[in-house]
């Protein structure tokens, strides 16, 4: 009760302060503003019939109004904090994605990069092997066309010498001796066949 008795004793003087302010502005030059006349009197029994109107009419309202503002206020913030708070939690959720796919990122780079080791050796491998199956090929064929080159060599030596045999069984054996051979050959020749 000591407090609404404060608060209104500080009304009524700041009040009548303004009052007597106002009283004396209205006053001529050579006039004294009196704060007992009657028309002072019916002006604050006016304002007084004014605040006691609106503190009993407007008081509920007004408190309402200031309370609603008030929660509205604290919702507002309350909402901005979950809002700030939801915001936080997403961009930590999503930090915590990026750090997954950078560690995913490296290690497909990983993966990436032991494959294609991978490939390169299997390529030098396949090289090595198709180099040393080249060289291998060109041997044997190397190998071949020198046993070819050799008996085709004794085939032609062997030609030559049996020419050269026949040329000098021809200057040396005469047309009768070599009749006589040519039957020996010929008996030999049919108790074979």
């Amino acid at each position: 009760m000591s407090s609404r008795f404060v608060r209104i004793s500080l009304l009524w003087v700041f009040c009548s302060a303004s009052l007597v302010a106002q009283a004396s502005e209205e006053a001529g030059p050579h006039e004294a503003a009196s704060l007992f006349s009657w028309d002072m009197a019916f002006k604050v029994a006016n304002f007084i019939a004014l605040v006691a109107l609106l503190h009993f009419f407007a008081k509920k309202p007004l408190t309402r109004m200031m309370s609603d503002a008030a929660l509205i206020q604290r919702e507002s913030f309350e909402e901005q904090a979950q809002a700030v708070a939801a915001a936080e939690k997403k961009l930590a959720e999503f930090q915590e994605k990026m750090k997954a796919q950078e560690s995913e990122l490296a290690l497909h780079r990983q993966h990436a990069l032991a494959g294609i080791e991978a490939d390169r050796k299997r390529i030098l491998a396949e090289a090595e092997d198709t180099a040393r199956n080249i060289e291998q090929s060109t041997q044997m064929r190397i190998d071949q066309s020198l046993v070819r080159a050799k008996a085709e060599l004794k085939a032609f030596l062997a030609a030559e010498a049996t020419k050269l045999a026949q040329e000098s069984i021809q200057k040396e054996v005469g047309p009768a001796k070599q009749e006589s051979l040519m039957e020996n050959y010929a008996k030999v020749v049919g108790r074979l066949g």
